[in-house]
């Protein structure tokens, strides 16, 4: 993708090291630069005082509320586009003034969620790598992607499930939860 650079905000900050990391060589963040986020409390800290971690206080509607507004301070720092992952919750996806959210794949059992993060931005960033295209709709189609491929991940211990999943089973998934989801 022309332009185009993914990164991990798994520190919960915005600094030099960062943004050198994504710069491009005149040193400008990239006009598509994709910030993928580990959590909601990562992005959270890009917004002090939105949400305070552990407080059972807050209301859904309340955090809702902070994530907005982090993803949209972050974005003021260069991003594009940012996408929150949430785990079991699913993933938030904020381009320009447009807002995304997907749950996670439904499953009847959960064995590990280990790698289940990576799956997901490795899939998601495989998906805008081959369509070459970062629409809004290209970006949900690639998050719901990432969606997918994590949900074959948790299904059995560490690589397990992946190193035997075959490209079919993938599209067959991804038509499904396109389905449930209506995209």
């Amino acid at each position: 993708i022309a332009r185009a650079q993914l990164l991990l905000g798994n520190t919960g900050r915005w600094d030099d090291e960062t943004v050198g990391a994504a710069s491009d060589s005149e040193g400008g963040v990239p006009e598509a630069c994709v910030l993928l986020l580990e959590s909601a409390a990562t992005a959270a800290a890009f917004q002090p005082g939105t949400v305070k971690a552990g407080s059972q206080s807050i209301s859904q509607a309340n955090v809702a509320d902070a994530l907005r507004k982090a993803a949209k301070a972050i974005r003021n720092f260069g991003p594009s586009v940012v996408v929150i992952k949430k785990g079991e919750h699913g993933v938030l996806l904020f381009y320009e003034d447009r807002f995304f959210a997907l749950p996670a794949y439904p499953l009847e059992e959960v064995f590990d969620p280990t790698g289940a993060g990576d799956s997901f931005e490795g899939a998601a960033m495989g998906y805008l790598a081959k369509s070459g295209y970062t629409s809004f709709d290209n970006l949900k189609r690639a998050v719901a992607y990432g969606v997918v491929v994590a949900s074959f991940t948790v299904e059995k211990f560490g690589l397990e499930r992946l190193r035997t999943l075959e490209t079919s089973e993938i599209d067959e998934r991804f038509v499904d939860f396109r389905r449930i989801c209506h995209l």
